[in-house]
């Protein structure tokens, strides 16, 4: 192992690179992926937390004034399985960090990789999850058991391109950074829920509705199975009330009642800027789940639909599940970032 040698407090050292993985959910529209910066200093603290975790890095600027740093990394419900936990900073030892800057803040950082004064190095590498190897029980288990998300779907029309006028007056409302809900510990959609790579969620059949935790938010969905209509006078909520019905071994889920929101919490405008994809409260989605008989992977396709702010209907998929039963949905836990 490379061992560094550390200035006392170093000055920044700023590289440019093209990046690799993305560097979590949404990243891009805070994190500048395509460049990297070198922090050198010394730790001062570090934050393990959901829906992030914080770095705090003391350096000295060209001037030798001590000036405080920010490196964010994803939830510590997903680096603690990467590795990486309360223990791995010790405040006061030498560090250097790779990250990719923010686009807003000068002194903030997305964490890739750290090299520690004792040679120690720690880093958070792509996590692409895997089969256990247990052998598929297609005819018992079903779309039941615990998953975690291999791979999300591409392509497809972009839902900017079909607003609404009221659809274009949301947008134009939101700003993907201070608006973000997971910020403030919302599970933010449905489909949302399901695009985590590395924390598990967990479908359970419980007769007349199907009983879906997730280890993001702690959210929890119900799908009625008795019921073939939304309740007229229903609350109006993030996640909406789900019936459900069984065509073959395909369990479809017809959601509605949301409040307004969010669809997705960024996209790329064709510009280099981001926007949201925002839905109103007459939005309604439509989730198809089977299980893939030559994989025995989950694969999840949809629809949305929502007249108020779109011109037409959207459709997507699969995202792609492994089933992993050695793997316990956890709490999250999730403290609101501060603003």
């Amino acid at each position: 192992m490379r061992t560094v040698d550390f200035v006392a407090l170093a000055i920044l050292q700023w590289a440019v690179a093209p990046a690799t993985a993305s560097a979590h959910h949404g990243s891009a529209a805070h994190f500048e992926e395509g460049r990297r910066i070198e922090i050198v200093g010394v730790v001062r603290a570090f934050e393990a937390r959901n829906p992030h975790s914080f770095l705090y890095i003391d350096v000295a600027d060209q001037s030798g004034e001590t000036v405080a740093w920010r490196c964010e990394f994803n939830s510590i419900a997903s680096i603690r399985r990467a590795g990486v936990d309360e223990n791995s900073f010790t405040p006061g030892e030498a560090i250097r960090v790779v990250g990719h800057p923010a686009r807003r803040d000068a002194r903030e950082c997305f964490f890739l990789r750290a090299e520690l004064g004792d040679g120690r190095t720690v880093s958070l590498p792509s996590w692409t999850p895997q089969a256990t190897g247990l052998a598929p029980r297609l005819e018992q288990d079903g779309i039941f058991g615990t998953w975690v998300r291999k791979a999300l779907s591409s392509g497809g029309p972009r839902m900017l391109d079909f607003l609404t006028e009221a659809g274009r007056a949301a947008v134009a409302a939101y700003d993907p950074i201070r608006d973000d809900p997971v910020r403030r510990c919302s599970p933010v959609n449905p489909t949302r829920l399901w695009s985590n790579p590395v924390q598990p969620s967990e479908i359970v059949n419980e007769g007349e509705r199907i009983v879906m935790r997730f280890e993001f938010m702690d959210a929890v969905r119900e799908v009625f199975l008795t019921s073939a209509i939304h309740p007229a006078d229903g609350p109006r909520t993030v996640l909406g009330h789900s019936i459900g019905r069984w065509e073959g071994e395909t369990l479809v889920i017809e959601t509605a009642n949301f409040s307004e929101g969010v669809v997705s919490q960024y996209a790329d405008t064709g510009d280099g800027g981001f926007a949201g994809i925002l839905h109103s409260d007459e939005y309604r989605l439509t989730e198809r789940l089977a299980v893939n008989p030559q994989t025995g992977e989950l694969e999840i396709r949809w629809t949305h639909e929502d007249p108020k702010y779109f011109t037409r209907t959207f459709s997507g998929g699969p995202t792609t599940l492994v089933r992993r039963p050695d793997l316990r949905v956890n709490d999250y836990n999730c403290e609101p970032d501060a603003e």
